[in-house]
């Protein structure tokens, strides 16, 4: 699961530098959907949150990259 989610995390990430990188991601994801690492990276959160190790700045980043997953 820790490489699954940090896996997601990068992909996010990179979906974000460009329109050409994102749409080089989805096509290699199931029915070509950001939306996919959603749920992965919502129990990254979770998971990081419930240890209270995740500062909050790193927070705003990653659930601003989560609600970029769920754009077209």
């Amino acid at each position: 699961m820790i490489v699954e989610a940090y896996s997601a995390l990068l992909l996010a990430f990179l979906s974000t530098e460009s329109r050409s990188i994102r749409n080089a991601i989805r096509d290699y994801l199931p029915k070509r959907d950001l939306a996919i690492l959603v749920p992965v990276l919502d129990r990254f959160v979770a998971f990081h949150t419930t240890l209270n190790m995740i500062p909050p700045e790193t927070h705003k980043a990653v659930m601003e990259v989560i609600e970029s997953c769920k754009l077209p």
